[in-house]
């Protein structure tokens, strides 16, 4: 645990411009990282080679990764992801000349810089020199001569946070540089190799209240025979109609934050279709990221489904229905259902925030669904493993039942903003409705309608959820909710109503317990 710590704290100096701190990254983990390209590209050297841009890339998107303690998984996938690249290239990634030249003027060089590839240092160098002269000077101090922000700002009479500033800006203009560059480069290889050079679905019509994975899911399967299930029956498959995770404060993340690829694979299992996703929550972008995510999104709209997209508009799904690749834009349909166009450089990039997750589901699969008592079965497994927290966690949410305690202890401590709170009880009332549907439809389906002790506890189950959806329209602010001035209370009937809804959603969870414990299998209904 102590290497970890030291991981941690070390990224938090570095994150905040302390050079130092990065080179000892760079020395602590530089044989770990040179292990994890050699498993690729069985050449010592050629690893070397890679591992040196992986950390130069690492220390321009350092500022990116939210969350010190991911450091070590997040250099990981920057360096596999450069050995794959550097395979499919199969060229040689080093750049004597280029230290020769740097060396030749008098700079110290770092040793990170040895093996960088020419045409990242060539975007290193145009950045620089579309600076302003002082901007040019702070920024060669620091990248090439491992100054520290504290050591330029004495060096030209500047405040420290002047430094940081101009660092911050050029590290920006490098960054949005590599992006352009390599999006570039993946249109041309894509013209090079016959594929497309643009295709257009119909535009996604279906209107949410609130968009969900699940009803985003659902929304793409309509571009396939998956078509004739209902909006309920995909989200109670995926388990988005009982789902509940909570941040301390009840956060509008609240409702969406989970680990999405896992829930996406799993109905794509249930459902005998296959899925393809990249990203996930806390997920910060690189461009190895950035161009998995495009080749997902040009894969689904070849295959005629549209792309699923997080954060294209900020805290909410989108879906990507067509492309261009001699414009490099993407034809796009967000939350509010209207239509847009972005940048291929720009995914992942368009909000605030920086998780990005980007996926596909029901590429293959031509046969109507029928789904069996065991698929709905699984199903529900996986609600209750929700409920009962066994689901892993994205971490700073609380899942499941237990959310219930967090978010009444969240508003005994007055801690709730009253929008957020507001908008977490309208996004789960609607999916308790669909929870309600759901169970419905189960209850005319084998085996739950011919065996009485199953349709017994359906019938109860659904009582108890229909409970629940009552009590969080209960919950929802009352009219004059919102209006400027005003302030709402979220006191003790809140917190009474909550429990209410936390006892009957405990009891409907037990009830699909008992379901799951006498759902015959498929040898005893032979």
């Amino acid at each position: 645990m102590e290497e970890l710590s030291s991981d941690e704290e070390l990224v938090a100096r570095a994150q905040s411009g302390e050079r130092e701190a990065f080179n000892q990254l760079v020395s602590m983990h530089r044989m770990k990282a040179v292990s994890w390209a050699n498993r690729f590209t069985k050449d010592t050297y050629l690893a070397e080679d890679i591992v040196q841009d992986a950390f130069i890339r690492s220390y321009l998107y350092l500022e990116t990764l939210e969350r010190t303690d991911r450091f070590i998984p997040w250099l990981k996938s920057i360096v596999m992801n450069k050995a794959i690249d550097h395979l499919r290239k199969n060229r040689s990634a080093s750049c004597g000349s280029e230290l020769t030249e740097q060396l030749s003027a008098g700079e110290s060089f770092n040793p990170e810089l040895r093996y960088i590839d020419q045409e990242t240092l060539e975007s290193v160098r145009t950045i620089s020199s579309s600076l302003s002269e002082r901007s040019q000077i702070i920024f060669n101090d620091h990248f090439f001569r491992n100054l520290s922000p504290q050591e330029i700002a004495e060096r030209h009479q500047l405040t420290v946070p002047n430094i940081y500033n101009v660092l911050s800006r050029a590290k920006a203009k490098l960054r949005d540089h590599i992006y352009t560059q390599e999006t570039e480069r993946y249109a041309l290889q894509r013209r090079e190799s016959g594929c497309p050079g643009s295709s257009l679905l119909a535009f996604p019509r279906t209107s949410m209240r609130y968009v969900s994975l699940g009803s985003v899911m659902y929304e793409v399967l309509q571009y396939t025979p998956y078509r004739s299930l209902s909006l309920s029956e995909v989200m109670g498959i995926s388990g988005q109609a009982f789902r509940i995770q909570v941040t301390e404060d009840v956060g509008f993340s609240s409702s969406m934050i989970y680990n999405w690829k896992a829930v996406m694979e799993r109905t794509a299992s249930l459902l005998g279709c296959s899925s393809l996703g990249v990203g996930e929550p806390d997920c910060s972008l690189t461009p190895e990221l950035l161009l998995r995510s495009l080749h997902i999104v040009h894969q689904a709209v070849d295959h005629g489904v549209p792309a699923m997209v997080w954060n294209l508009v900020q805290g909410e799904f989108g879906l990507m229905y067509g492309y261009d690749d001699d414009q490099r834009r993407f034809y796009c349909r967000d939350a509010s259902g209207h239509s847009r166009e972005i940048a291929y450089e720009s995914l992942g990039r368009l909000t605030n925030e920086s998780d990005l997750f980007v996926a596909c589901i029901g590429l293959e699969g031509t046969r109507p669904i029928e789904l069996s008592g065991s698929s709905h079965a699984y199903a529900l497994e996986a609600i209750v493993a929700h409920a009962l927290g066994e689901e892993p966690a994205v971490p700073g949410y609380v899942q499941g039942l237990k959310a219930y305690d967090t978010w009444i202890e969240a508003v005994r401590n007055g801690e709730v903003v009253p929008v957020s709170h507001a908008y977490q009880v309208a996004q789960l009332a609607e999916a308790r409705e669909h929870a309600v549907a759901y169970l419905k439809l189960l209850a005319t389906k084998e085996p739950f309608r011919t065996r009485s002790v199953l349709g017994g506890l359906l019938d109860l189950a659904i009582d108890r959820f229909e409970q629940v959806r009552k009590l969080y329209v209960n919950l929802y602010p009352s009219f004059p909710y919102g209006m400027r001035g005003y302030k709402l209370d979220l006191g003790a009937q809140t917190i009474e109503l909550l429990e209410q809804v936390k006892a009957a959603e405990t009891d409907g969870i037990r009830l699909l317990e008992k379901i799951l414990n006498n759902i015959p299998s498929d040898d005893d209904r032979k």
